[in-house]
């Protein structure tokens, strides 16, 4: 039977979103704080947004574990793909299907699993990014 671990650790994040004035469809979002493992770093994610909807982006992870540590790769990275379901029906609703494919998963660079973040909740509101 597997048995729960005694693990402690606290994670935080400070984020900074940014849209370029010569890119107004490109979201920067870059992350400094301590990720799930304890390990410290950062994260600088970059998405385009098309006129259909459909945003495109990728990200990459980079923290204070060594190389030996992490293992093959050095670093946490990814990309994804997320489309607003109201292309594929006749109504319109706010539900996307979200697809993101990291080539290898570790420990290093884990941030926690949220359901919601207040960002994405509200950039429906921005002018600057729809």
């Amino acid at each position: 039977m597997m048995k729960f671990t005694d693990y402690s650790v606290k994670t935080g994040h400070l984020t900074a979103y940014w849209t370029p004035s010569f890119a107004q469809d490109v979201l920067v979002k870059a992350s400094v704080g301590q990720y799930l493992a304890g390990d410290k770093g950062g994260t600088l994610e970059i998405a385009k947004r098309f006129d259909s909807g459909v945003v495109v982006g990728g990200y990459a992870t980079i923290t204070n574990v060594s190389k030996e540590e992490y293992g093959e790769g050095d670093f946490t990275k990814g990309v994804y793909v997320s489309v607003p379901l109201d292309l594929f029906s006749s109504g319109p609703t706010r539900s996307r299907a979200a697809i993101g494919w990291p080539p290898l998963t570790r420990d290093g660079g884990q941030q926690l699993g949220r359901k919601f973040q207040l960002y994405d909740m509200t950039s429906d509101r921005s002018v600057n990014f729809r």
